[in-house]
């Protein structure tokens, strides 16, 4: 609660109890009036408690339920993106060799080509 709603209910408590205090009854209505409105005040307090206290579970609640599925998507991800990473190496390694291989047939190649042709 804000200060700002902290202090509107301080405000209406003053109010009230002033009203209640100039009110043109005996000592004894005015106590028991008040100890009525103390009781009903508190009863409301602890209810608006309990309802702020439920909302904050489920506030955290959802916030941690959010937070857990953030995880499993990162790591999900992760655990992909190594796996992209695994094969996309495996396949550099593979063209690589590829290449390799054609550059040495190439040089072999030119090599008889140029033998060839010195003769």
């Amino acid at each position: 609660m804000s200060k700002k709603s902290v202090g509107i209910l301080a405000t209406i408590a003053a109010a009230f109890a002033a009203g209640v205090l100039l009110a043109p009854k005996s000592g004894k209505e005015t106590r028991d009036e008040l100890k009525h409105k103390a009781e009903d005040a508190k009863s409301k307090a602890k209810n608006k408690s309990e309802q702020v206290k439920s909302a904050a579970k489920e506030g955290y609640d959802a916030l941690r339920k959010g937070a857990e599925d953030v995880a499993s998507e990162a790591r999900d991800f992760t655990s992909k993106a190594k796996g992209a990473g695994h094969e996309l190496t495996e396949d550099a390694k593979v063209r690589g060799r590829r290449v390799a291989d054609r550059g040495e047939e190439a040089a072999h190649e030119a090599d008889a080509k140029t033998r060839r042709n010195l003769r």
